[in-house]
């Protein structure tokens, strides 16, 4: 699952948002829709048993809330004073695909981007066979192999954030 395109992009909204506001410009309740929508995004990041229909419902929703703002912009003239360009990738992701897949995996490979503790050793994700670390990167890694497998990580994963 892919959640990073969708924080970027809600960010950008929210970014926007803020930025009305801070000029007087009414914004409706695209601020609570938005505080809805990281919710969901959230639950996807965070929780094991997150669904990518959950991140599409999350995904919708800030999509949803980006039309409202550029209508509201569009009412009042001003919708070129405003952009939604997103926030640059973070370092190291250049190569990612337009999807935000990394360039080493291969397009129908399952794979995964999970942020994980800056100091948790990976040496259990390592040794589930058949799970391949693409990268790491600070607090997030990008592991790819059978979906299985995967999902065996990220039990792994999240053993260290119950404990």
């Amino acid at each position: 699952m892919d959640t990073e395109r969708t924080e970027r992009l809600w960010q950008a909204v929210m970014n926007v948002a803020v930025a009305m506001k801070k000029e007087g410009i009414e914004t409706g309740d695209a601020p609570a829709r938005l505080r809805d929508a990281k919710v969901l995004l959230n639950h996807c990041i965070y929780d094991e048993h997150a669904h990518g229909e959950e991140l599409l419902a999350a995904e919708l929703a800030v999509e949803a809330v980006q039309g409202q703002v550029i209508s509201l912009l569009r009412e009042i003239g001003r919708e070129g004073d405003f952009s939604f360009d997103l926030p640059e990738k973070m370092a190291g992701r250049s190569e990612d695909s337009a999807s935000g897949r990394p360039k080493k995996i291969s397009p129908n490979r399952p794979w995964a981007r999970i942020r994980v503790p800056a100091d948790m050793s990976l040496e259990a994700i390592e040794n589930i066979e058949g799970v391949e670390i693409v990268e790491r990167e600070g607090e997030t890694i990008t592991i790819a192999g059978g979906k299985t497998e995967i999902q065996q990580a990220l039990k792994e994963i999240s053993k260290v954030y119950l404990k």
